[in-house]
C-alpha cells in the first residue's frame, strides 16, 4: 500500500487525547528525563517511536524546533482547576482533566509531531 494521509487521519492524530497523552508519557519516562543533551533526547525519541536512530538532518531540525519552542508552557491555574472541576462533575477523575487540557511542553510537542508522521502510522 502506498503511504497516504487523508485529512481525517491527520486530524485524529493531532487532536486525539490518547496521542497527546502518549507523547506526554514518552517524555516523562525516567530514562528520557536522565538524558542531559538535546541530541541524546532526540535520539531517544526517534529510537522509541521509530525504532531507528535519527539522521543528521532530523537531529538538526528537531534541535531547531526545540530551541524555537518554549520548553515549559504554563497553563493558568484557574483554567486547570476549572477543567478538573468539570471532569469531577461528570464523574471522571480530576487528574485526567489536567492531563488532557494541559498544553505539551516543547519535548512533548516534538514527540507528538513524531507520532503524527506517516513513518509512525504505516509499516513498510
Amino acid at each position: 500500500r502506498y503511504q497516504t494521509t487523508v485529512p481525517q487521519q491527520a486530524l485524529f492524530l493531532m487532536n486525539s487525547p490518547l496521542v497527546v497523552e502518549q507523547a506526554r508519557r514518552a517524555v516523562s519516562r525516567p530514562e528520557f528525563q536522565r538524558l542531559s543533551t538535546n541530541q541524546d533526547k532526540i535520539s531517544y525519541l526517534y529510537g522509541l517511536i521509530y525504532q531507528r536512530p535519527p539522521t543528521e538532518l532530523e537531529i538538526k531540525l528537531a534541535a531547531e524546533f526545540i530551541s524555537a519552542t518554549p520548553i515549559q508552557d504554563a497553563m493558568p491555574v484557574a483554567l486547570n482547576n476549572a477543567a478538573a472541576a468539570g471532569q469531577k462533575a461528570k464523574g471522571r477523575p480530576a487528574s485526567s482533566a489536567a492531563n488532557t487540557t494541559r498544553p505539551l511542553d516543547g519535548w512533548g510537542k516534538l514527540a507528538h509531531a513524531l507520532f503524527e508522521s506517516n513513518e509512525f502510522t504505516f509499516v513498510n
